[in-house]
């Protein structure tokens, strides 16, 4: 499930590089610095995708109750529906994911579920 972290992250640090990149264009800096940062951008969007990717190869139900949630962004009653599941199934599977990715990772959860 720390790849759900990972996920998160690479995400978060796309945005915030994008911003950046934003910030950086409307001042007087070198094109090779644009140029690096927007790359850089790339590298982490190429990574984001692999990842998408590997997480669709896992073949558990925990895993893909994540992966359609948070990267496919299906709602919980419809990845009952898609997998043949009850929805009372899948919240109830869902809550104990969070509940253990949770106690896993203690403050970096937070940081995200806040949002």
């Amino acid at each position: 499930m720390h790849w759900l972290l990972d996920y998160w992250n690479l995400k978060k640090e796309i945005v915030d590089f994008e911003n950046k990149l934003i910030q950086l264009k409307e001042e007087p800096v070198e094109p090779s610095v644009i140029q690096w940062l927007e790359d850089f951008i790339q590298a982490k969007k190429s990574d984001k995708l692999e990842l998408e990717k590997l997480v669709g190869t896992f073949g558990n139900l925990d895993n893909q109750i994540l992966k359609m949630k948070y990267i496919d962004g299906v709602f919980l009653k419809d990845i009952g529906e898609k997998l043949g599941y009850s929805a009372r199934h899948i919240y109830t599977a869902h809550a104990k994911l969070m509940k253990n990715l949770k106690e896993e990772t203690a403050g970096e959860y937070h940081e995200f579920m806040d949002r």
